[in-house]
């Protein structure tokens, strides 16, 4: 059974936009356990990621208690680690894998919770390598663009 879970933007994190097909600047939380897919988000882009994410479950950070941590803690930061602890709490399944660069005060805060972490520095490569023909014929149709643009400048320059 898969137990997970990811935290980061999808600009920057290609695990975070390959589980949830969701494009977003800001961090979001992914969690995985089992069959439960969940992926929570800043309240203002909750609309948005229901409409435009794969991901069924879709939580507000306030679904999750974290403007009432900020207004206890007076501290974004640790409102975040609480509402991240308060969704794998959600989930008591056992020992839960992360990314390598798992933020440091999260991991802290889910192991004072008696949560076990297994820090993995491969996590999801290898659903990231392999490709459905949706994807290919997608990243075939965009290399043919860049090429043709490429040589379309070749072109004007050449002039």
């Amino acid at each position: 059974m898969s137990r997970f879970v990811l935290y980061g933007d999808s600009f920057r994190n290609p695990n975070v936009f390959l589980m949830t097909g969701f494009l977003a600047p800001d961090p979001v939380i992914y969690l995985e356990s089992g069959d439960s897919k969940v992926l929570a988000v800043p309240t203002m882009e909750q609309p948005r990621a229901a409409r435009e994410s794969r991901v069924d479950d879709v939580r507000s950070f306030d679904d999750l208690g974290y403007q009432a941590a900020a207004d206890r803690t007076g501290n974004r930061t640790e409102a975040m680690c609480e509402t991240v602890a308060n969704l794998v709490a959600a989930f008591p399944d056992g020992a839960i894998q992360v990314e390598a660069n798992f933020p440091v005060l999260m991991a802290d805060r889910l192991r004072q919770l008696g949560i076990t972490l297994q820090p993995s520095t491969d996590l999801l490569v290898q659903d990231r390598r392999h490709k459905s023909a949706g994807a290919v014929e997608a990243l075939s149709r965009a290399q043919a663009r860049a090429e043709k643009a490429v040589a379309d400048v070749f072109d004007m320059l050449s002039e």
